[in-house]
C-alpha cells in the first residue's frame, strides 16, 4: 500500500500557477537619467535581451538582473536585432555606427557611410537591413555592406521591418513615405489618406504569419499594410495624439505592444479594432518595444533608464510541493492509519464471532432443558 501511495503522488506537484495582469506593467528599472535606452531585442533561444542606448550604452537583461556590456563607443545606439538563428545580433546608431554582438564580445564593423543608422531587422535566410535615413537600406551579409538607395531624394527611413513569411521587407519613414524592397528592388508605395501628410512614421512590425505588417508614428497614427491595401489606418486613435516610438507584435499574434511619448502603452489588436490602454505607471518617453519568443513577456525601455515588463506578473501564495521526504512520512502515516482501522475491524469482527458463538451455547442449552422437563 505504501509503495502504490508514493507511485501515485511522487512529484513535485505545484497547486498554485503565475497569473498576469494585462492592465498594467512591471517596473524592473527606472530613475537612472544617465541612461536612455532607444532600443531592445529578445534573443529567440535563450529568452535574454540586448538593451541598447545613448552615449553607447548596452545592457543584457537575463530575466533577473540588468548587467552593463561595455561596447566601448559613446556613439547613440539606436537599433538592435537577433539574427534567426540566435548566434549574434547586430547594433547600429549614430555616424554609420554598427556593432556585432556574439559570444558576449561587441566589435566594431565599418559600415562605410556616415549617416545615422536607426533601425535594423534580419531576413530569414540570415542577411541584417539597416535603415540608414537619407542613404536609403544597408545590407550586410555577414562580410560586406552594401547600399540601396531609394527611389526618390528628399526622404529619410527611419524604421525597418522584414516579412517573416516572404522575401521582401518595408521601410517607412518621414511624410508618410512607404517603401516596399527585397535584395534587388524597391519602390515607394502610395501612401494612404491621412489627416496630415507631413507625419513621419517611425517603426514597423509584421504580423507572426506576415499578413500585416503595423507603422507606426507621430499624432497617434496606425497603418497597417498588407502588401496590396491599407485596411486599417487610425489617426489619434481614440484621442490619442501623442508621438508612437515603436511597435511589436507577440509571437502569438493575438495583438501587438504600442509604445511612446508620455509613457504611452497601448494593446493594439486586430485590424479595424482600436487600442486598448491598460495602465502605464511611468511617464516619459518610451522609445522601443520588444516581445520574447514565448509569447510570455514585453520589455519596453526609455528615458531615465526605464525597463518595463508587460503583462505584469500578479503575485501569488506560493503553492504546495510535495517532496520524496513529504511523500514518505504522509505514506507511512496513511500506512499506520489504514493498519489501525483494519486491526479494529479484524478485533471487532472476532468479537461478533465470539458473542454470536456464546449466544448459539446458551440456546443450546436452554432447548435441552425444556426437552427434559417434558420428557
Amino acid at each position: 500500500m505504501l509503495m502504490v501511495l508514493v507511485m501515485l503522488t511522487a512529484g513535485p506537484w505545484p497547486v498554485s500557477a503565475a497569473k498576469v495582469n494585462y492592465n498594467t506593467v512591471d517596473i524592473i528599472s527606472s530613475g537612472n537619467n544617465a541612461i536612455r535606452y532607444v532600443h531592445v531585442a529578445f534573443n529567440p533561444c535563450t529568452g535574454e535581451a540586448l538593451l541598447v542606448g545613448w552615449n553607447g550604452y548596452m545592457s543584457k537583461y537575463t530575466g533577473t538582473a540588468i548587467d552593463r556590456v561595455q561596447t566601448n563607443t559613446v556613439e547613440m545606439l539606436q537599433g538592435v536585432a537577433w539574427k534567426p538563428d540566435c548566434t549574434e545580433a547586430l547594433v547600429v546608431g549614430q555616424n554609420g555606427t554598427v556593432l556585432l554582438y556574439k559570444n558576449g564580445a561587441v566589435t566594431k564593423l565599418n559600415s562605410g557611410i556616415s549617416n545615422l543608422l536607426q533601425d535594423v531587422t534580419w531576413t530569414t535566410d540570415g542577411k541584417a537591413v539597416i535603415a540608414a535615413g537619407t542613404a536609403g537600406v544597408l545590407w550586410w551579409d555577414g562580410t560586406s555592406f552594401k547600399k540601396q538607395a531609394l527611389p526618390d531624394t528628399g526622404y529619410e527611413v527611419f524604421g525597418i521591418a522584414w516579412n517573416p513569411k516572404a522575401d521582401w521587407g518595408v521601410a517607412v519613414g518621414q511624410k508618410l513615405s512607404i517603401y516596399k524592397f527585397s535584395e534587388t528592388s524597391m519602390s515607394k508605395i502610395a501612401a494612404p489618406t491621412a489627416p496630415d501628410p507631413s507625419l513621419s512614421l517611425y517603426k514597423a512590425s509584421w504580423r507572426p504569419d506576415g499578413g500585416v505588417v503595423t507603422m507606426v508614428g507621430k499624432n497617434g497614427t496606425i497603418i497597417d499594410y498588407d502588401g496590396v491595401n491599407f485596411p486599417n489606418v487610425v489617426s489619434g486613435g481614440n484621442g490619442i495624439f501623442v508621438t508612437f516610438l515603436d511597435v511589436s507584435w507577440r509571437p502569438n499574434g493575438d495583438f501587438a505592444v504600442i509604445v511612446g511619448d508620455t509613457g504611452t502603452v497601448l494593446c493594439y489588436k486586430k485590424q479595424n479594432d482600436f487600442p486598448h490602454i491598460p495602465t502605464s505607471d511611468v511617464w516619459g518617453l518610451l522609445y522601443g518595444v520588444d516581445w520574447s519568443s514565448d509569447s510570455s513577456q514585453a520589455l519596453i525601455v526609455g528615458n531615465n533608464g526605464v525597463v518595463l515588463r508587460y503583462p505584469a506578473k500578479v503575485a501569488t501564495q506560493p503553492g504546495l510541493t510535495f517532496n520524496g521526504a513529504m511523500v514518505a512520512a504522509m505514506g507511512l502515516l496513511f500506512a499506520i492509519v489504514l493498519g489501525g482501522i483494519i486491526y479494529l475491524y479484524v478485533v471487532d469482527t472476532r468479537e461478533r464471532r465470539k458473542q454470536k458463538a456464546r449466544m448459539e451455547h446458551r440456546r443450546s442449552k436452554r432447548h435441552a432443558r425444556r426437552s427434559r422437563r417434558r420428557h
